[in-house]
């Protein structure tokens, strides 16, 4: 298994159409690597993200060795290189189908005001970081969502966190702090795509602090968060109802919302494998 993951981790570089970039057979993995299970390495590519500083990201396309396996990742910034280490791990004991199963990875690679640095990925250069002068800011960003009913028991309030592609929708009660649930997932290159385009034209200075008259009648309330230049803002909107200037935003929220709960991977979200999917 593990001469196949040295030949899938070998080429040298090529740039396909959709502008992944494919590993080739002939890199040499280090010894400490190649004893793990293996994490089957098929493209790669950089995100940068629109922040100050720059967020990067190396997304991994691939397959793990197993359905039961879980990607496992570290990360060590050098002087000359940012060094990044993927293998797979699995509980010991668990009996699993012996089929490959696809994964998408987005491994952070940090923050850079600006950088020259090219990215190793088991040992083969995957890409290089390239960010020059100054970065400006970015204007705005979503961190978070959520929405909540107060007439009502058990599964009554949900928050998202967003973090570059990154998704975290924690399930509480109405009363109570202490999660229900806590599912995981990752946004897809589309899934980042429209995030952006639902920003795009979104001033957050324009935006009002509340809208309507959230969970009134037991109609249930809703928000966005974002962040512009370093600040932070909260927008409460009714559930279902949002004022026109936040609807697309608002709609791509509640899309990620419903894939976290339903723990149904699609275009925008990968789902984590260890979803707990929750009714309402």
């Amino acid at each position: 298994m593990t001469s196949l993951l040295g030949s899938l981790l070998a080429l040298a570089l090529l740039v396909s159409a959709t502008g992944w970039e494919v590993l080739a057979a002939d890199a040499e993995i280090s010894p400490e690597i190649a004893a793990r299970d293996p994490l089957y390495v098929d493209a790669t590519d950089l995100l940068y993200l629109e922040s100050y500083p720059i967020q990067v990201y190396l997304l991994v396309q691939g397959s793990l060795p197993t359905p039961c396996h879980e990607p496992v990742w570290e990360v060590r910034e050098l002087e000359d290189r940012i060094d990044v280490r993927l293998w797979s791990e699995a509980a010991p004991g668990r009996l699993c189908m012996a089929v490959l199963e696809p994964v998408d990875i987005s491994v952070p690679l940090g923050a850079h005001a600006s950088a020259s640095l090219p990215v190793t990925l088991n040992g083969s250069e995957v890409g290089r970081i390239e960010i020059e002068g100054e970065a400006v800011p970015a204007e705005t960003a979503l961190t978070g969502a959520g929405w909540s009913f107060g007439m009502c028991l058990g599964y009554c309030r949900a928050d998202l966190q967003i973090a570059g592609p990154q998704l975290v929708l924690t399930g509480r009660e109405h009363m109570s702090e202490e999660p229900l649930f806590v599912n995981t997932g990752t946004l897809t290159v589309l899934g980042l795509d429209r995030l952006d385009a639902a920003l795009a034209s979104l001033n957050v200075d324009e935006l009002q602090p509340l809208y309507g008259c959230p969970d009134c009648a037991d109609g249930g309330a809703a928000y966005l968060g974002f962040s512009q230049d370093g600040r932070s803002s909260r927008h409460d909107v009714e559930f279902g109802g949002p004022p026109e200037e936040l609807a697309e935003a608002y709609d791509l929220a509640m899309d990620l919302m419903a894939a976290l709960e339903t723990c149904v991977s699609n275009d925008l979200v990968d789902v984590a494998t260890d979803c707990q999917a929750q009714e309402r």
